[in-house]
């Protein structure tokens, strides 16, 4: 089920230890999603991803082709995806040849 709410969360250098920060005091999520689009390379957002799991009571993800955005979760986005509005539901597509950050809702 999509999220009735979204948090997005865009950061660059300096931005992983205050979005650790935020991670960490969130409560609980129920019907919010919160996406976070941090600017460094893909293979650093892997290990981003895990430490942020550790972080938090929430349930974290890093965002692969074609994943439903659902509620009460922790999105980390790779620098080639963007949401995608089908007609019911949203979802993640990657798009190897774009380099930016582009939600299409």
């Amino acid at each position: 089920m999509k999220p009735n709410k979204l948090i997005l969360i865009g950061a660059s250098t300096g931005g992983p230890g205050e979005i650790v920060k935020i991670i960490n005091e969130l409560p609980i999520l129920h019907d919010t999603s919160v996406i976070v689009a941090q600017h460094m390379p893909e293979t650093f957002l892997i290990n981003f991803a895990k430490s942020l799991k550790n972080k938090t009571a929430n349930q974290v993800s890093l965002v692969t082709d074609g994943m439903k955005l659902l509620k009460a979760k922790v999105y980390v986005l790779s620098n080639s995806a963007h949401i995608q509005n089908n007609s019911d539901r949203l979802t993640f597509k990657s798009t190897k040849d774009n380099c930016h950050y582009n939600p299409d809702i």
